[in-house]
């Protein structure tokens, strides 16, 4: 009896050994999906961080600041110049001119006017990171005009005719 009490006890001593080797497996396993779990929480919150940064990026108003009428001849270059809020997005602007708009002006993709004949244009001016707030304007190239005063032209210093 000594001896079958041994045996049982030799086979719950296998049995718990058998346990305590699959409770430990079962404990590495746990240990490499907590690891795994954290690395998984670290990746979102960097990808949460990337897309609050660049949902900061985008402008939430736009001005500009244009002639709206251009004399036809005239030398000094004009720009359509853009500000966009808050100060720190990037200055990304698309300027498209309108397909309907004929040729008056062409606006380069910084914002450059450079006048061809008179007419008027349709420009678009779009923020790349906030396409919402896109605004269209028109400038009208017009011919030279010389201003009178009843009828007779006025002149500045010199003889010059003044030009309106």
């Amino acid at each position: 009896m000594a001896n079958a009490k041994a045996l049982e006890a030799g086979k719950q001593a296998d049995l718990a050994g058998q346990a305590s080797d699959e409770a430990l497996a079962a404990a590495v396993e746990a240990e490499a999906m907590i690891s795994e779990g954290n690395a998984q929480i670290a990746s979102m919150k960097a990808a949460e961080q990337s897309l609050m940064s660049q949902a900061l990026l985008a402008p939430t108003r736009m001005e500009l600041k244009y002639v709206k009428r251009i004399t036809l001849g005239n030398a000094v270059a004009q720009k359509i110049a853009v500000s966009l809020f808050p100060a720190y997005v990037l200055p990304n602007v698309i300027f498209q001119q309108a397909f309907h708009s004929g040729d008056a002006l062409y606006v380069d993709p910084r914002g450059n006017l450079t006048v061809r004949k008179t007419g008027t244009a349709t420009i678009h001016v779009i923020p790349a990171q906030n396409t919402s707030l896109a605004q269209t304007i028109e400038i009208e190239v017009t011919a030279p005009v010389i201003r009178k005063a009843g009828s007779v032209m006025r002149f500045l210093s010199g003889n010059r005719i003044r030009k309106v």
